[in-house]
């Protein structure tokens, strides 16, 4: 694989990189998550505006089963919560701005609009861009039900094709 290879940790690196710097201009901080407990966790963090996730689910095969390609899809999900402030009817801040930030509606529209603004170098249109799959409002993890939006995403990337083969006997 070459050294410009567009991988999963490159394309997400690259997307972190950008996006934890945007964020910072719409008051939001953003981090990278190893599983989906570990999402939820740095979702309960406390502060003002709102907090964004970004976690790796895994990747699909493209292709038939049979001369696969070194391509796969990468399942991305962005999660989000927002504290919606000390108010008797909290939820408006879903659709209302706060002292904190805009609608929190309008912060998931704005995080979904650049996420697909993203092009992948390295890999041929239209499979450098990032494909927005949809948004849920909950996320279980272990059985447990987490307020969070999730925005899920897919962008393809290379895998490493072995040129050399390892031989088994089967006895």
């Amino acid at each position: 694989m070459s050294v410009n290879t567009p991988t999963a940790a490159k394309i997400i690196d690259a997307i972190y990189s950008d996006f934890e710097q945007w964020a910072g201009t719409k008051s939001g901080r953003v981090y990278v998550a190893r599983d989906l407990a570990n999402a939820m966790n740095v979702l309960g963090q406390t502060g003002s505006g709102w907090i964004g996730v970004i976690h790796w689910e895994g990747d699909e095969q493209q292709g038939e089963p049979i001369n696969r390609g070194p391509v796969v899809a990468n399942r991305i999900r962005v999660f989000l919560h927002a504290n919606m402030g000390p108010t008797t009817q909290a939820d408006l801040g879903l659709i209302r701005t706060t002292a904190a930030r805009d609608p929190f509606l309008d912060v998931v529209e704005a995080v979904r609009y650049r996420m697909l603004q993203y092009t992948i170098e390295g890999l041929n249109s239209p499979a450098n861009r990032v494909m927005y799959i949809g948004t849920t409002d909950r996320q279980d993890v272990n059985g447990v039900t987490v307020a969070a939006y999730g925005l899920e995403f897919r962008v393809y990337s290379a895998i490493r094709v072995p040129s050399e083969q390892i031989i088994l006997k089967a006895k």
